[in-house]
């Protein structure tokens, strides 16, 4: 009786433990991801600059100056924009990573506290039903309203990266045009 009472504790601690491990597992995995963006950028970046200083040596006179100039200007806004569009690709897949295994996580959470619900209530004593059909009813009052606010933060979060994409966009081309003068 007393291991069936605590099995959906040790269930929860079982997710628990799981949810620990995919994001630690995430974690690591984002971070090499990270650094292997920015070691890529850092060689594309190291690579260019040779190849305009190398272009640099080579003016004859202002126009061409001029040219490279904005040449260079524009690869750099260019290459700016891919870096920051991967580094809030990558942040967007965190983010969705984490958010999944918290939904999962909460889910295995209320599975716990309702086994244990039920539990309590056919090894409760007399008298104690209503009691524990009031809290299992906020509890399930509660579990929808955590969903709904979840729902609404991935809805603000999909907005928000739809924003970062345009603001992104929209600068890109300024500096586009702006180094084209």
């Amino acid at each position: 009786m007393v291991k069936q009472q605590f099995s959906p504790m040790a269930d929860l601690a079982g997710h628990q433990y799981d949810a620990f491990l995919r994001l630690a597992k995430v974690s690591l995995d984002s971070t090499e991801r990270l650094v292997q963006l920015h070691m890529d950028t850092v060689r594309q970046a190291i690579d260019e600059a040779t190849g305009d200083a190398l272009k640099l040596t080579q003016v004859q006179d202002l126009n061409s100056a001029t040219a490279v100039r904005n040449a260079v200007a524009s690869k750099l806004a260019d290459s700016f924009m891919a870096y920051s569009r991967n580094i809030h690709e990558i942040a967007g897949q965190i983010q969705q990573e984490v958010l999944r295994v918290a939904e999962e996580n909460m889910g295995a959470f209320g599975k716990s506290i309702e086994s244990g619900l039920d539990s309590a209530r056919v090894s409760g004593p007399a008298g104690s039903e209503q009691f524990l059909a009031a809290l299992k009813s906020s509890f399930a009052v509660n579990s929808a309203a955590i969903d709904s606010l979840t729902k609404a933060a991935k809805q603000v979060s999909e907005f928000a990266n739809a924003s970062v994409e345009a603001a992104t966009t929209a600068t890109a081309n300024a500096v586009k045009g702006a180094s084209k003068k």
